[in-house]
C-alpha cells in the first residue's frame, strides 16, 4: 500500500498528508494554514499561483481579509528561512501571485494500514486546531477514514472522539448526536489502551457537557492530567468545569495551565482571553484577545473572544468589527451569527438583529441551530421572555453552552428574574441524574 508522499527541497522535507514540515530531519512547528499554502505552491511548483487560488485553498469558501494571506506567506517564509527580496523558495510574482522556484524531489513510502491510520490522525489534529465548521467536518471525515483503515488502532478512535466533541462545541452537530458518539469512540480506544489520556479526556468532556456529572468529569480530567500533566484539552476541560461551578478565578488558572502546555495553539490563545472575560477582567481579556488575533488573524474564535470582551467593556464598534470578522471567517456559523446579533442589539442596531434571527430560524428547518444563540440574539433585543424560552430549549437538549449561564456577563441583566434562577437550578439539579434516564447516551455507547 502506497503511503504518504514526501517532497524534498533544500534541507527540508514536506509530508502533506501527515501535516509535517521538517528541516534536517527535525519537525518544525507549522500552523495548518502555512502547510496548506505550501502544499499548493509545491503542487504547482514553477507555475504562477494567484492569491485567489491560495486563499481558496487555505480558507476554502470562507471570506477573509487580504492581509491574512500576507501573514501566512510571511510566516511560511520565516519557517523556510526565505527572503522575499532574494527568494530561494517562494518568489513573489507581480502584485497578486507567488511561485515555488526550488527543485523538488518526491517519493512515496510503502505504508501499512496502521501507518495510514496514523497519518490520517495527524491530519485530524491539524484540522481541529483551525476550529471552523469546515475544518471540523473535514477532521470528522478523516477520523472516520482512520478508523476504517485500521479498526484496531486506539489512536484513530481517540481522534474520532476529539473530533466529535469539537463538532458539538462548535455546533456542527447536535449535542444529542455528537456526545454519545464521542463517548462510544473514547471507550473503544480505552478497550485496548486503558491509560490513553486523550480518550479519558474525551469521556470527561462528555460527562461534563452532556451528562452534567461534574464529579465524574473532575475525576476524568484529574486522571488524564496525572497521566499527562501537559494535556491542553484536559486543562481546557477543567477550565469549563470550574466556570460551571462558578469558580472563574480558578478557571483562569486552568486555562493558563492549558496555554502553558501549548502556547502556540490558536484555540488556547483565544480561550485564555475568554477565561478573563468570564471573570469580568475585560481589560485583560482584550489584551489577550488582541494577542490571539495578532498571532492568527484568520482565526474566527479569536475574533469572537475579543469581540465579546470589547462589548462588555463598552467598545461596541470594535466588538461588532471583530464579531463580523468571526462570522465571515467561520463561514457564517450559527454560533458566530448569534453572538453578532446580540452585539447588534446591545449596540443600538436592533434593525440588524431580526434578519439574523430569521436566517437562523430558516436554517434550523434543514440543519442544526443551537437554541442558546437564538436566546442570546433575543437577549440583545431586550426580549427576556423569548430569550429565556430559547435558553430553556438549550437546557433540554443538553447544550454545553448553558454551563456558562452562571458566569457569563451577558446574562447579568436576567439574574434578578426568578425564571432565570429556575433555569440555572435545572442545569445543576440534573447533574449526574441523566445516566439513569431511558435513552441516555450511556445506552447508545455502541454506536460511533
Amino acid at each position: 500500500m502506497l503511503g504518504p508522499k514526501c517532497s524534498r527541497f533544500g534541507s527540508f522535507e514536506f509530508l502533506a498528508e501527515r501535516g509535517e514540515l521538517r528541516k534536517n530531519g527535525r519537525k518544525l512547528h507549522a500552523q495548518h494554514q502555512e502547510l496548506l499554502g505550501l502544499e499548493l505552491l509545491i503542487e504547482k511548483r514553477g507555475i504562477r499561483v494567484s492569491r485567489r487560488e491560495l486563499t481558496e485553498k487555505i480558507w476554502r469558501n470562507t471570506s477573509v481579509g487580504e492581509n491574512n494571506l500576507n501573514v501566512v506567506i510571511s510566516r511560511l517564509r520565516t519557517l523556510l528561512g526565505d527572503d522575499s527580496q532574494n527568494s530561494r523558495f517562494i518568489k513573489t510574482v507581480g502584485r497578486d501571485a507567488y511561485c515555488f522556484v526550488a527543485d523538488v524531489f518526491e517519493r512515496s513510502f510503502e505504508s501499512s494500514p496502521r501507518e495510514l491510520a496514523h497519518t490520517l490522525c495527524l491530519r485530524v489534529r491539524h484540522g481541529l486546531e483551525v476550529r471552523t465548521p469546515q475544518s471540523v467536518k473535514l477532521s470528522l471525515d478523516l477520523a472516520r477514514q482512520a478508523v476504517a483503515a485500521d479498526p484496531t488502532y486506539s489512536l484513530a478512535y481517540g481522534g474520532l472522539a476529539s473530533a466529535l466533541i469539537v463538532a458539538a462545541l462548535l455546533a456542527v452537530m447536535p449535542p444529542g448526536d455528537a456526545f454519545p458518539r464521542a463517548r462510544a469512540a473514547a471507550r473503544r480506544a480505552l478497550e485496548n489502551e486503558p491509560d490513553m489520556a486523550d480518550a479519558i479526556v474525551s469521556e470527561a468532556w462528555v460527562q461534563l457537557c452532556f451528562d452534567r456529572n461534574f464529579a465524574a468529569a473532575t475525576k476524568g480530567f484529574d486522571q488524564a492530567l496525572a497521566l499527562n500533566a501537559d494535556n491542553p484539552f484536559a486543562h481546557n476541560g477543567r477550565s469549563l468545569l470550574l466556570l460551571a461551578l462558578n469558580r472563574p478565578e480558578e478557571a483562569i488558572s486552568a486555562m493558563k495551565a492549558a496555554w502553558g502546555a501549548d502556547a502556540l495553539s490558536p484555540p488556547l490563545n483565544a480561550l485564555l482571553s475568554d477565561a478573563y472575560y468570564y471573570n469580568r477582567e475585560f481589560d485583560k481579556a482584550i489584551e489577550q484577545g488582541q494577542k490571539a488575533v495578532e498571532w492568527n488573524p484568520a482565526f474566527p474564535v479569536a475574533h469572537a473572544c475579543l469581540g465579546k470582551a470589547y462589548l462588555q467593556a463598552g467598545h461596541g464598534s470594535e466588538a461588532i468589527q471583530h464579531l463580523e470578522l468571526a462570522c465571515h471567517q467561520s463561514g457564517d456559523s450559527c454560533a458566530m451569527l448569534g453572538l453578532l446579533a446580540y452585539a447588534y442589539g446591545k449596540n443600538m442596531a436592533p434593525a440588524s438583529v431580526m434578519p439574523i434571527v430569521e436566517r437562523l430560524l430558516i436554517h434550523a428547518e434543514t440543519a442544526y441551530v443551537p437554541p442558546y444563540f437564538l436566546g442570546l440574539a433575543y437577549l440583545g433585543l431586550g426580549d427576556a421572555e423569548k430569550s429565556l424560552a430559547w435558553i430553556d430549549k438549550a437546557i433540554e437538549e443538553n447544550s454545553h453552552w448553558v454551563l456558562f449561564l452562571r458566569t457569563d456577563p451577558a446574562f447579568d441583566e436576567l439574574r434578578s428574574l426568578a425564571r432565570f434562577g429556575d433555569l440555572i437550578e435545572r442545569v445543576y439539579i440534573q447533574e449526574g441524574l441523566r445516566k439513569s434516564e431511558p435513552g441516555h447516551a450511556s445506552q447508545q455507547a455502541g454506536q460511533i
